[in-house]
């Protein structure tokens, strides 16, 4: 079973999201990219599905915050931000494998990252 990690400030996205996993994969999740942050330390998941609009710690500084830590795990935004060229080039340069806007994406298209990630 493989290690998925979620990192969401709204309870019902968290929620949600994490439900769409868990046939598959142990789920982990956290309110923001701080404690997501120390959580993926610890269980060094096979995916982080990652909110960019958080407090504490929004989901551009948690990017950089792993990276810098060498956390290679891949990583998917789930976003209602709209994004910027800037913003899509920065999430590029650290390695985030998809973004997904809300509302605009299935299970399917979650779990389908999920295996190309683990090479299932």
């Amino acid at each position: 079973m493989y290690n998925v990690v979620v990192i969401e400030d709204d309870f019902i996205n968290r929620e949600l999201v994490g439900e769409q996993f868990e046939e598959v994969a142990n789920v982990r999740t956290a309110s923001n990219g701080q404690d997501g942050l120390e959580l993926v330390r610890h269980v060094r998941p096979d995916l982080v599905v990652l909110d960019l609009n958080m407090p504490v710690m929004n989901g551009f500084d948690f990017l950089t915050a792993l990276r810098a830590q060498g956390l290679t795990m891949a990583v998917v935004v789930v976003t209602a931000m709209d994004l910027r060229k800037d913003d899509f080039d920065f999430l590029q340069q650290n390695s985030v494998a998809r973004v997904f806007q809300k509302g605009r994406y299935s299970e399917e298209d979650l779990l389908a990252v999920l295996h190309s990630v683990v090479g299932v």
